[in-house]
């Protein structure tokens, strides 16, 4: 046993069991990364089919960033110690597929301007998150390897995007860019 930041006993998981989180955690910020792209790669066909303007298209955009920060500093604050990190890991994945899943079927602005702040406030502690969760299972002097893993889900989330996102809205159009990811989230 180990004794976590709040000094609650942790079980310690083998090192290939460490190493299977880890490789999850990867995967949960790969999915988190190309997550945030698909608004990018579906502005042409989603502003010709809604009808949005360039300032439309730029406030979905930005409004995302409304509450990333500052769910980030909260959860922080006050959950990330509190509750288990795979309990709180898989809320904010439910987070990102409920604010996702709405856009595939909407054709409102507003709804869609709605589902963009809560997909920010729930992606933006995703990255303390997934960190706080490896770091749970190695000890101090043994966390940059797992650490780097776990920051690499990010870059290979950006690589992966446009491959991915680009021919799926293509073929099946931009709200299957939507509804694709949010199952995935």
């Amino acid at each position: 046993m180990i004794m976590n930041q709040v000094g609650a006993a942790k079980k310690v998981l083998s090192p290939a069991r460490a190493w299977i989180v880890t490789v999850l955690l990867f995967l949960l910020n790969v999915v988190n990364y190309i997550d945030k792209q698909v608004l990018s790669f579906a502005a042409i066909p989603m502003m010709e089919d809604l009808g949005l303007t360039r300032q439309q298209y730029g406030l979905l955009g930005s409004a995302f960033f409304l509450l990333f920060a500052l769910s980030s500093i909260l959860v922080a604050i006050f959950l990330i110690n509190r509750i288990r990190s795979k309990t709180l890991l898989a809320l904010l994945a439910v987070v990102w597929a409920v604010s996702q899943l709405p856009i595939a079927f909407s054709s409102s602005f507003t709804l869609i301007l709605l589902c963009r702040i809560l997909l920010g406030a729930g992606e933006g502690p995703a990255l303390g998150a997934t960190l706080n969760a490896c770091y749970g299972f190695f000890p101090s002097e043994r966390r940059s390897l797992p650490t780097s893993v776990v920051l690499a889900g990010a870059t290979v989330g950006l690589m992966l995007a446009g491959p991915l996102l680009v021919p799926l809205i293509d073929t099946y159009g931009w709200r299957a860019g939507f509804l694709g990811w949010s199952f995935l989230g």
